[in-house]
C-alpha cells in the first residue's frame, strides 16, 4: 500500500497470549506514524485500529499457525493492518470479521486466503 508511507512487519508466535503484544505493537506503530505525519487521531480511532489488528490476529490464530506475521502499512491518514499465517483461513475462523466489517473502510484477503487485511483512516473524521 505505501507509496510514501511506512511499512512495519513483525512475526509473532501463533499463541493466544500474543494478542496483547500484537495490540501494543500495532498501537506503537500507528502512534509513530501519526507523529511523523502530524496526524491527530482521536482515542477512538486508535482503539479501533488496535481492535481491527486484534480481530485479524485472532482469525489467523484459529488456523493454529506456528507464527503470524503482522504488518502495518501507512500512507497519509490511511492505515492498513495485515495478519498472515501459513494456512488458508476457513470460514469458521472468521468469527470476528463482523467487527472488522463494521470498523474498516476496506478489507480483504490475499495469498489464497492466508492473509487478511483491514484499512482505516486516522486523524480525519469520516
Amino acid at each position: 500500500m505505501p507509496s510514501a508511507g511506512h511499512t512495519w512487519r513483525m512475526p509473532f508466535p501463533g499463541l493466544a497470549e500474543q494478542a496483547a503484544p500484537v495490540r501494543e505493537w500495532v498501537s506503537a506503530r500507528v502512534r509513530e506514524h501519526a507523529a511523523d505525519e502530524d496526524l491527530q487521531p482521536d482515542a477512538d480511532q486508535l482503539a479501533d485500529v488496535v481492535l481491527l489488528a486484534h480481530e485479524l490476529f485472532i482469525a489467523v490464530l484459529a488456523t493454529r499457525p506456528g507464527k503470524i506475521e503482522m504488518t502495518v502499512s501507512t500512507d497519509g491518514p490511511r492505515v492498513r493492518v495485515y495478519a498472515a499465517g501459513p494456512h488458508p483461513l476457513p470460514l469458521r475462523s472468521r468469527q470476528g470479521i463482523g467487527i472488522v466489517q463494521g470498523l474498516a473502510l476496506a478489507r480483504g484477503s490475499q495469498d489464497e486466503n492466508r492473509t487478511i487485511w483491514a484499512e482505516m483512516r486516522i486523524g480525519v473524521r469520516p
